[in-house]
């Protein structure tokens, strides 16, 4: 008669109550973890975004997080048929807890979202992996995972990202001539919350809407001065004026206030990102009808550029959609 495995019997046995406790465990040890590692990133950004945004926070920091818990779950490898779910949905609690504590913008987190959930899961096949190799050498094979987040961040903090230079353009049909379009153009005010469409920036990320642009002056050396909300004010220096035409200006950011209300590791002006110019240009389409079309260019120098793309393509562009609607709007009306 052979003697059960006490390691196996110990195993399929573990009772509830203390495989609970032991996941609220780890997931403490992975938030303090994750907050120390923050707060040595930010002591040594250059700026409101600085080394933050690197691969070490986008990147290697959950891959890391993901590989460490699934190991703390089963050190031995000996539970093949545990999920990599658990360890990512830990993964998810962390990122959530820390950026409360942290108070991280909305806009910040939902960019990390995929991210993090992407190399989490890594994380947990790459300790699988390790256990179906080395079993007994795994805890060795997988210490350096514990220092990885920090050797990454202090190689974001000696070299600089790539830049790229992207641009984002949408238009709409207005009912309308140019020269009854025009004056909107140059003076919108009074701007209220139900005018618009809804759109994920604004209304579920929870990005101010515009109260109002007003361009004061006229030709190159006029100024539109822009309002979103009760807090954010920027400057759009006008450096083409046709009338009835085009209407271009480069952006002026005179205070924070934009990263202050939105995100404040997203600067219009940052190490990061540099929102540069942007503009209207009208083409009459028949003699009631205008095509409107309003266009942001912008620089992004991180290491993830072609994703941060995809997210100035969806940001900038609802903003700019809930623009035009307004325009068309207060145009036909």
């Amino acid at each position: 008669m052979n003697a059960p495995h006490p390691e196996n019997d110990d195993v399929s046995h573990t009772p509830w109550s203390w495989v609970a406790i032991r996941l609220i465990l780890i997931f403490i040890l992975a938030l303090i973890a994750s907050l120390v590692f923050y707060l040595i990133a930010e002591a040594t950004s250059s700026d409101a975004g600085g080394s933050i945004i690197g691969l070490s926070v986008l990147l290697v920091l959950p891959y890391s997080l993901g590989a460490i818990i699934y190991l703390a779950m089963d050190p031995r490898g000996q539970k093949p048929e545990l999920t990599t779910s658990i360890p990512i949905i830990l993964v998810f609690f962390v990122l959530a807890l820390g950026a409360l504590f942290m108070k991280e913008g909305v806009i910040c987190v939902a960019m990390l979202v995929p991210l993090w959930w992407l190399f989490s899961w890594f994380g947990t096949l790459t300790v699988k992996a390790l256990h179906n190799r080395y079993r007994a050498r795994t805890k060795l094979h997988s210490t350096i995972l514990i220092i990885l987040p920090f050797l990454v961040l202090g190689i974001d903090s000696s070299t600089h990202a790539p830049t790229t230079h992207e641009s984002v353009e949408r238009s709409i049909i207005i009912n309308a001539a140019p020269q009854d379009i025009w004056p909107h153009l140059l003076k919108m005010d009074d701007i209220s919350d139900q005018e618009g469409q809804w759109n994920i920036t604004q209304s579920l990320l929870q990005v101010h809407r515009p109260r109002a642009a007003i361009v004061v002056g006229e030709g190159l050396n006029a100024k539109r001065l822009a309002a979103w909300g009760d807090d954010i004010t920027f400057e759009e220096h006008i450096s083409h004026w046709d009338e009835n035409n085009a209407l271009r200006w480069n952006f002026v950011f005179p205070n924070d206030s934009v990263h202050k209300y939105t995100d404040r590791h997203i600067s219009p002006d940052g190490a990061h990102l540099k929102i540069k110019e942007g503009g209207y240009i009208l083409k009459p389409i028949s003699p009631t009808q205008t095509r409107l079309t309003l266009d942001t260019q912008y620089a992004i120098s991180t290491p993830v550029n072609t994703y941060g793309a995809l997210w100035g393509e969806l940001i900038l562009g609802d903003i700019q959609t809930n623009i035009l609607h307004i325009v068309k709007d207060r145009s036909e009306h």
